[in-house]
């Protein structure tokens, strides 16, 4: 037999009416787990979780662009295996090596006629 826990988000009405399909199901109310389940709730939605990796410079690297407020808390895990790069994640961290040989004014000169040619 299934039961189904609702949490906080449903009405508790939804098991009067599923309780022929799921006769042992039960709301957070029901269970006096409402508190704990806004508390669980808050707790998740403050903690996000973004994979960066550490460059051979010692410099971390956000895989991804982030977006957060200033003077918040960040804990960052180490873990022990070596990342494996996806062609992304390779161009991400190559970009700064890149940059030193393409933001030069003989590459800009190079590729100037571009600037010539009509947007699409």
């Amino acid at each position: 037999m299934t039961a189904l826990l609702f949490d906080q988000n449903l009405s508790p009405k939804l098991i009067q009416r599923l309780g022929d399909i799921f006769p042992a199901s039960i709301h957070v109310s029901q269970a006096g787990l409402a508190e704990a389940a806004v508390k669980f709730t808050q707790v998740a939605n403050m903690i996000q979780t973004y994979e960066a990796v550490i460059d051979q410079d010692g410099v971390l690297r956000l895989l991804e662009p982030v977006k957060l407020p200033p003077m918040h808390r960040v804990l960052i895990t180490v873990l022990d295996d070596e990342p494996e790069l996806s062609g992304r994640e390779s161009a991400i961290l190559s970009e700064p090596a890149l940059a030193a040989d393409w933001l030069t004014p003989e590459e800009d000169n190079a590729w100037s006629h571009l600037a010539k040619l009509p947007s699409l």
